[in-house]
């Protein structure tokens, strides 16, 4: 598991939740799409984001280059 996947794993969750309570307590909203479709839009993403960063490192044939690149975005993600 990479570090990329370690730092987004809590948000996809959070997304996950969001999308869970919105369909459990429907009554605590005035409208349902609003609320739900802040969950959905942050998993989208988030889900992307995993599935381009795993393409993107695909393309080097050096392992040394994509451990250099993971720390990066490691970096990059605890500073953001």
């Amino acid at each position: 598991m990479s570090v990329m996947q370690l730092s987004l794993e809590p948000k996809l969750r959070l997304s996950l939740n969001m999308m869970k309570f919105t369909i459990n307590h429907p009554q605590e909203f005035k409208h349902l799409f609003p609320a739900f479709s802040v969950g959905l839009a942050s998993f989208t993403a988030i889900l992307a984001t995993e599935i381009l960063s795993a393409f993107y490192f695909c393309m080097f044939g050096n392992s040394i280059k994509v451990m250099i690149k993971l720390l990066g975005i490691g970096f990059i993600s605890d500073v953001g």
